[in-house]
């Protein structure tokens, strides 16, 4: 079922994304990528920003500026690009390389890998996706959900 998850991710264009903080939620047309393990952004093999950036300037008060123009520079390089890979390691990452030179990755920093914390949720019109570190399982949201 995983691979069914990562083919929802294939070559899709990110319309939109928000929640931008410990977690990120990448809107992908009519489906939605919910992430809310550790994850950040790299480009040529270094790290360009992640959530423990974001969440280290929002109890700052003295960096409030920049907490939100980290916001807005993330969303910039996201909106617009094209998933054109996606990965999941054997560590749990699911990676996706993004059409503009980006990575986008997102990961487990405890190791823990007990079955009552999703990784990352995938939204679909009437369906959601829960991914286990070692499950996959599909959930019917009723014919009310609306996204």
């Amino acid at each position: 079922m995983l691979d069914q998850v990562t083919g929802y991710l294939s070559n899709v264009l990110i319309t939109d994304v928000s929640h931008i903080d410990s977690d990120i939620t990448l809107k992908l047309g009519e489906i939605k990528l919910w992430v809310h393990t550790s994850w950040r952004l790299e480009k040529e093999g270094r790290i360009v920003i992640g959530n423990d950036n974001l969440v280290e300037l929002l109890y700052h008060e003295d960096y409030k500026f920049d907490y939100d123009a980290s916001k807005v520079f993330i969303k910039d390089c996201l909106k617009g690009a094209t998933i054109i890979d996606v990965k999941y390691s054997d560590f749990n990452e699911l990676i996706l390389l993004i059409s503009n030179g980006f990575t986008f990755r997102s990961f487990q920093t405890n190791g823990d890998e007990e079955d009552d914390a999703d990784n990352f949720q995938l939204y679909l019109s009437k369906q959601r996706f829960l991914v286990y570190p070692t499950k996959v399982e599909l959930e019917d949201l009723g014919q009310f959900y609306r996204g």
